[in-house]
């Protein structure tokens, strides 16, 4: 993050097509903890759910859901909008949307 900007010299120099600027900033850096931001992240993530089109599918006793009880989802969710992923995570389906729109259950 720039704080202050301790000193600007620009040149109106006719001869050259650029306009050569010199610039002395005095700048703070933050380091970031990067086990306490993806901790944070996956809270986040978890209380919200992911920032793309992604719907998270499980089942209430945390089974593995049956072939046919994933097609049908997919079904269900085509109707809603164009899957472009879908990915099984610990149990749970994971479907990326690229478009969605409300259904006419």
């Amino acid at each position: 993050m720039i704080t202050s900007l301790m000193h600007f010299l620009r040149e109106n120099n006719a001869i050259l097509v650029c306009r050569p600027v010199a610039a002395l900033l005095d700048i703070t850096v933050l380091k970031v903890d990067k086990k306490l931001k993806d901790r944070v992240q996956e809270d986040v993530v978890q209380e919200q759910g992911p920032t793309d089109g992604s719907v998270i599918v499980s089942s209430i006793d945390n089974s593995m859901l049956s072939d046919s009880s994933a097609d049908q989802v997919m079904e269900l969710f085509a109707e809603i909008g164009e899957i472009i992923l879908v990915r099984l995570v610990l149990m749970e389906f994971l479907f990326i949307l690229v478009t969605a729109f409300t259904p006419n259950f």
